[in-house]
């Protein structure tokens, strides 16, 4: 669950090992920026498998970006994600991130299990 601005947006973990590696540090806090297609911000580095590591994604999608070591939120513009490079995908909002576009610049981002 991420609470974002007092408000609460489902989403889900993959079972992959950069997943399971952030799992394992949750609660966490994170401070996000608003850039052109995502919020990012820096987190401490999480061990991934080459494997993982993709170009592009999918509007909805929570990932770690290897160059800025950021937990990212992408929220548009899939169509030209292809050009985003060293994309490690850890799961994804299941509900409507609508609301993310009209949020400030900067947001505080709440990252909690289910229980």
């Amino acid at each position: 669950m991420l609470a974002i601005e007092g408000r609460e947006y489902p989403a889900i973990l993959y079972n992959n090992p950069a997943a399971n590696g952030l799992l394992s540090r949750l609660p966490a806090t994170v401070s996000l920026n608003r850039g052109g297609r995502d919020y990012c911000g820096d987190i401490p580095a999480i061990k991934y498998d080459q494997p993982q590591v993709q170009n592009g994604y999918r509007n909805g999608q929570l990932a770690y970006r290897i160059p800025g070591q950021d937990f990212v939120i992408f929220i548009e513009k899939e169509e030209t994600g292809a050009a985003v490079d060293g994309v490690v995908v850890l799961g994804e909002l299941t509900g409507d991130y609508q609301p993310l576009f009209n949020l400030g610049r900067s947001i505080t981002v709440g990252i909690t299990k289910d229980e």
